[in-house]
Order: C-alpha cells, then sequence, then structure tokens
C-alpha cells in the first residue's frame, strides 16, 4: 500500500508519510501546496526568490521599508517617502504614521485571478513595489470594464451602419 500525494498525485510508501506527518510526497509538493493555497506562503516563498524588488521598476521596496521603519519620527519617514517620489500624498502619510512591510510590495498574479490564475504556484508570482502594482491593477480593471462592455454590446449593430444604410435608402 500506499499513499497519495495531495500535490503531485503520486503515489509514495505509507512509511514516508508517517515519517513527514503531513500527506505530501516531499518537502517540495507540501511548498507548491501551501503556495497554492494560502497568499501569506506564497509571498514568504516569493519574498525568498525575489527579496522584495520590483520586476517592473526595480526599487527595492523591502529594502526602503527596512529604512523608512527604522527612522523615529513620521516626518522623517514622510520626507524619506516623497525623495522617492513614487506614492500618492494619501499612501504616504500612511505609511509614515505606521509603516508594515505589506504596504510597500506586493505578490502580484502576472495572469490575474480574474482572468484565471487563481490558484496558480509560484510561475504565476512577481514582486512588485505597490505603486506599480496599483497601475497593474488600474490596466486589469480597465480591461475588465472594455470586456464587460463588449460582452454587452455583442449583437448589437454598430450605429455609423445603421445610418448609411438609411442615407443609401433616401
Amino acid at each position: 500500500g500506499g499513499c497519495v500525494c495531495l500535490a503531485c498525485c503520486q503515489v509514495y510508501p505509507e512509511t514516508t508519510r508517517h515519517l513527514l506527518d503531513h500527506p505530501f510526497c516531499g518537502a517540495d509538493c507540501l511548498q507548491a501546496y501551501r503556495v497554492q493555497r494560502f497568499q501569506g506562503a506564497a509571498r514568504k516563498e516569493l519574498f525568498r526568490l525575489e527579496k522584495g524588488v520590483c520586476v517592473l521598476c526595480k526599487l527595492d521596496a523591502h529594502a526602503l521599508f527596512s529604512e523608512v521603519e527604522r527612522l523615529p519620527t513620521p516626518f522623517l519617514r514622510r520626507q524619506r517617502l516623497k525623495k522617492v517620489g513614487r506614492w500618492k500624498d494619501q499612501q504616504v502619510e500612511r505609511l509614515a504614521a505606521d509603516p508594515k512591510e505589506g504596504d510597500f510590495w506586493q505578490a502580484d498574479h502576472i495572469t490575474p485571478v480574474a482572468e484565471g490564475g487563481g490558484e496558480c504556484d509560484l510561475n504565476n508570482y512577481r514582486t512588485l513595489c505597490t505603486p506599480c502594482h496599483a497601475v497593474e491593477t488600474e490596466r486589469l480593471h480597465r480591461r475588465l470594464a472594455q470586456k464587460k462592455q463588449m460582452a454587452h454590446a455583442k449583437g448589437s449593430g454598430d450605429i455609423r451602419t445603421l445610418f448609411a444604410q438609411a442615407k443609401k435608402r433616401k
């Protein structure tokens, strides 16, 4: 008899199951399962690989967070964040008041969840600084709105065609 790994569906020895004390054939499958199911695990693994550096603009968001967090006053934090020049004023105020690493960089889905990228492995994740993530999210929202608009318009005619046909009839 054997056990079936929850991640790769391969059969592995029952003795291994008892040694590992989890329903996976090894550490790689355990990690892959966690990344697919838990956003925090994906973020942690992505940090291990990319160290909090934005893949688009190359800002080292983790280093910036560490630096800002160590500054003793919100005023000094605000000055440092404004020097970077990537955050909007209200974001600067929030980051200066209470800096949290999760506000400096995001584990972004390359193929967005709304477009089929949910429950993915690390190959569909990338590190983005929060400002780049906001730009990408805005692009996604525009794409989704356009797609919705096109779906509503499907089957309807172009009004210019109707006017052209009416003109020909005269």
